[in-house]
């Protein structure tokens, strides 16, 4: 039982580290957007994305845009940028989430009663917000290319496909085996209480 209190509470504290440094990154990004929303009017920013070449030092790396220039207004590029950051909000506060419910996990455990009501609970949640995660994950990412598709006007010939109906299959399956896990919890705790009644 030592052991498992032990690993409980390390990977507690891991989960913890994996948070903050999650929370620290998720939020340099979402400030990096906030700041090219900013600067989004600037004709030089949108001329540099529009041209595709960015300066590295020793050369220049040019990429052909897949998309008219004169399309990419101040307003389409902050809607793109606005798009970009509600799907990482969104995203964001689903693992966020799953991290919480997955602490929550490992506090009966570091008291030495894996099996309880608690545990059982939080592991179905876990299980619910992963199957919830496998239908909502791919539409979120999709966002900002429906944005893409509906404002800038791409070449003839090229074609943006968005709009597509997916299932995160990986996701599926973790919460369908999370769900089933938590009968197994529910049993336990059945028997926890069996045993602490005996006593």
């Amino acid at each position: 039982m030592d052991k498992l209190k032990r690993y409980a509470h390390v990977a507690d504290k891991t989960l913890s580290v994996i948070k903050i440094i999650f929370i620290v990154l998720a939020s340099i990004a979402g400030l990096a957007l906030i700041l090219c929303m900013a600067l989004s009017g600037r004709s030089d920013l949108r001329q540099a994305i529009a041209s595709s070449s960015v300066n590295l030092g020793s050369g220049v790396l040019t990429l052909e845009a897949p998309f008219d220039p004169a399309t990419l207004t101040q307003g389409t590029l902050l809607g793109l940028l606005v798009s970009f950051l509600v799907a990482m909000a969104i995203m964001s506060a689903i693992f966020l989430l799953l991290i919480d419910y997955f602490r929550g996990l490992l506090a009966p455990m570091e008291q030495g009663r894996p099996f309880s009501d608690e545990s059982t609970s939080k592991v179905r949640r876990i299980g619910v917000l992963m199957l919830i995660a496998s239908v909502i994950a791919p539409q979120v990412t999709e966002i900002p290319w429906w944005f893409l598709s509906k404002v800038i006007q791409l070449p003839s010939g090229v074609q943006l496909q968005v709009g597509s109906f997916s299932i995160n299959g990986l996701a599926l399956i973790a919460g369908l085996l999370m769900l089933v896990l938590s009968l197994v919890f529910a049993y336990g705790a059945q028997l926890q209480k069996q045993s602490d009644e005996t006593l």
